[in-house]
């Protein structure tokens, strides 16, 4: 994880009723340069939710 993850949760979960958050634990900053598996799962999760 990067950044503040633990406090960006907890602000997420304090201005939005239902976040859906996706963790990727052995990802890193810019998820677009992330492994094919990782960017795969990533971009999955984004697809699933923008329809």
């Amino acid at each position: 994880m990067t950044v503040d993850w633990s406090h960006n949760l907890a602000i997420l979960k304090d201005k939005f009723s239902q976040p859906q958050i996706l963790m990727l634990g052995h990802a890193r900053h810019h998820l677009a340069n992330e492994t094919p598996e990782l960017r795969a799962r990533y971009f999955d999760f984004l697809k699933g939710r923008l329809r």
